[in-house]
């Protein structure tokens, strides 16, 4: 786990046992009896009633409703009131720590944290809540929205496998690690979190969909590394994601593929990470989250929103519908070239003595009228590609730098071409 489905049977360090369950790819029948399928919620959330052995805790999505003690077991009851996704009603018991902090919502709410921490790492959870997440709560609130579920709580529970966004109880076994992919945060807890907007807030309708979830969470991540350190920290953070690119499946594939088939592997996550980048650039940062907030919440004016907030389920043309209409134009080539095709667009290049000949050269023939940038000797101007191509004139001393601030997702050297990992 969380890669392949099931029940995690572990031990602390002190011999205690630590059990976690986790089934976004397998799927939720592997435990009981269940609709399977992630977009289909139970309309009026679920009740959990969890008995342990004395001495062990079961953290659960939504609120606990009483604890009923025995001779030698103990039986957690919780309920969430919100529609919630099969795979997100998990197990998480161990011997746990409950670290209580809470924070001030964007909407005026005073939301409840409870961190569900082994004991040895009581120390590290509290550290992590003040120096790590409530900023990132702070910061996804400031581009998305508030947090979805402020009425019940937000929830971690520190697990034996790495990690899974179940809603409002995310699974964190990150070990509280200084490597963070060379982030200055600690990027799972700030990737599960994400979820609660994209993937828990958010659900895709079909398994093709699936990059409404991870590809937009993704991109959260290098937002967040702008929040802190600027232009530099996101560009870095970028060029991590595209090293990574596979260039080797669609992303959304023609068809209806098998449910819980997660299909392009890694390209789900940093292919549609870099297309929502290059949509960002084309429109701008005021016009890019309003259309964000406004596929989350039905309204880019969310701040003052209240609980409870509701939960929708959106397939990839649903997404493109409301992205377009915020941005007042069609954009639909755009996310048909990255999400629909594999290979990568290329630019090729022609330079002569006199002039410089740029061409798109595009996957499946499809329209690329993405408007490019230009830097030549230091002076940047923007060619209208309408047509596909443009030409400029140049002289042999001339330094030409194409997209100077990588703002396409497109082929360059070093970048990967159906490289199979």
């Amino acid at each position: 786990a969380p890669w392949d489905g099931g029940f995690v049977w572990a031990k602390t360090s002190d011999d205690k046992d630590w059990i976690a369950t986790a089934v976004q790819g397998n799927g939720c029948d592997l435990f009981w009896p269940c609709k399977d399928h992630v977009a289909d919620k139970a309309d009026e959330g679920a009740d959990m009633i969890i008995t342990v052995p004395k001495g062990l805790t079961a953290a659960m999505a939504g609120v606990l409703q009483a604890v009923s003690l025995g001779k030698e077991n103990e039986t957690f009851i919780w309920r969430t009131n919100k529609p919630i996704a099969p795979y997100h009603i998990a197990l998480n018991i161990g011997p746990y720590e409950v670290i209580k902090d809470s924070y001030t919502s964007i909407n005026g709410t005073k939301v409840p944290i409870e961190f569900y921490a082994l004991p040895e790492n009581k120390n590290k959870a509290k550290a992590l809540i003040k120096n790590d997440f409530k900023d990132q709560i702070k910061k996804l609130e400031s581009h998305l929205g508030p947090y979805p579920w402020g009425d019940e709580k937000v929830g971690i529970a520190e697990t034996p496998h790495l990690g899974m966004e179940h809603q409002t109880m995310n699974a964190y076994g990150n070990k509280y690690t200084d490597e963070n992919r060379g982030y200055d945060f600690d990027w799972l807890i700030q990737h599960e979190f994400a979820h609660e907007w994209w993937g828990n807030l958010l659900t895709q309708k079909r398994s093709k969909d699936f990059w409404i979830h991870e590809g937009t969470d993704t991109y959260m991540q290098p937002v967040y590394a702008e929040d802190l350190g600027g232009k530099e920290a996101y560009m870095a953070a970028m060029e991590y994601l595209y090293s990574n690119i596979n260039n080797c499946y669609p992303i959304v594939p023609e068809g209806d593929p098998a449910d819980n088939d997660l299909h392009a592997g890694t390209d789900t996550y940093y292919k549609t990470a870099w297309m929502l980048h290059t949509l960002r650039g084309m429109i701008g940062d005021e016009t890019f989250w309003k259309a964000m907030r406004t596929i989350l919440y039905g309204q880019s004016d969310s701040a003052n929103i209240q609980y409870p907030i509701e939960s929708v389920a959106m397939n990839t043309e649903e997404f493109i519908d409301i992205f377009n209409s915020v941005v007042g134009r069609d954009l639909t080539w755009v996310f048909d070239v990255y999400l629909r095709e594999s290979a990568p667009v290329k630019l090729d290049q022609h330079r002569s003595d006199t002039t410089l000949a740029l061409s798109w050269n595009v996957p499946g023939g499809r329209p690329f009228p993405m408007p490019l940038d230009v830097s030549i000797n230091g002076e940047v101007s923007r060619l209208d590609m309408s047509s596909g191509s443009a030409t400029i004139n140049i002289t042999p001393d001339d330094v030409a730098i194409i997209d100077p601030e990588h703002k396409i997702l497109m082929h360059r050297d070093g970048g990967n071409i159906c490289q199979a990992r």
